[in-house]
């Protein structure tokens, strides 16, 4: 993660997440030199969009992890791809989070072998994004 500077414009960027044989999708924000990190855990089949959110202006620096329940193109489009979520009147929707703080060196090892069994990670800090929503009908 880049150093506070001048005139930097906050990003989102929409991540692919691969899920767990139990339907987890586990991601950590980590600081090695601090020792430190903070893991959120959700499932695939109730948030099934991931998006970090950087803003590294110096004086607002900050990075967020954001599950959603639909993709970055936003609520038109997921009215248009029959994929917006509606809740009637009185009725609910839970769903299930874990935050964990990774405190130490074993902690983040723990958390960053976990996500790498799953799924393969980028080689690069900024991969070309790619584009592609594909729907969110099928995701389990």
């Amino acid at each position: 993660v880049p150093a506070p500077r001048l005139g930097f414009n906050e990003q989102v960027w929409q991540h692919e997440m691969a899920a767990d044989a139990n339907g987890e999708v586990p991601v950590a924000v980590v600081n090695d030199q601090l020792g430190l990190g903070f893991e959120v855990i959700t499932r695939r089949d109730q948030l099934p969009c991931a998006y970090q959110w950087q803003n590294f202006q110096a004086g607002q620096y900050a990075l967020g992890i954001e599950p959603s329940t639909h993709h970055v193109l936003g609520n038109l489009a997921a009215r248009e791809r029959g994929e917006m979520i509606w809740l009637e009147h009185g009725e609910s929707r839970s769903y299930d989070a874990v935050f964990r703080v990774l405190d130490g060196a074993g902690a983040i090892a723990t958390a960053e072998a976990k996500i790498a069994s799953i799924a393969r990670q980028p080689q690069q800090d900024y991969p070309v994004p790619s584009g592609n929503f594909p729907g969110l009908a099928d995701r389990a």
